[in-house]
């Protein structure tokens, strides 16, 4: 018999999903780069119990990848926006950079931005 899984988030080659290998689904951390899968939680409620929130400081955004920083972006305040962008003002790749300032300036004017996620 096959067990279904069903995953709700992904980054990249890694997943998290619900594993039905038992009636209450187990939430599970899949990394299809390594191959390495493990239980985060023992259900969904107890998945939701471990979930906070942590700050990051500005020294950190140059490592994630632009798809990553555009989420953040489009997730945060205009003084957040504005202090993303003035730390990621040396990346390397000038369009990407200015296409954000665009962005994040269009956004600003017609007032609106996601809600933090």
């Amino acid at each position: 018999m096959q067990v279904k899984k069903i995953y709700f988030s992904k980054d990249e080659n890694r997943f998290l999903g619900f594993d039905y290998i038992t009636t209450a689904p187990q939430i599970i951390y899949a990394d299809f780069e390594t191959l390495q899968v493990l239980t985060v939680a023992e259900n969904f409620d107890a998945f939701l119990a471990s979930l906070y929130h942590a700050p990051f400081s500005g020294e950190q955004l140059t490592n994630y990848s632009h798809d990553k920083l555009e989420l953040m972006l489009l997730s945060r305040s205009a003084n957040e926006q504005a202090m993303i962008l003035e730390e990621l003002e040396d990346d390397a790749d000038k369009e990407w950079y200015f296409r954000q300032l665009k962005k994040t300036n269009r956004s600003r004017k017609r007032g609106y931005h996601l809600p933090p996620f």
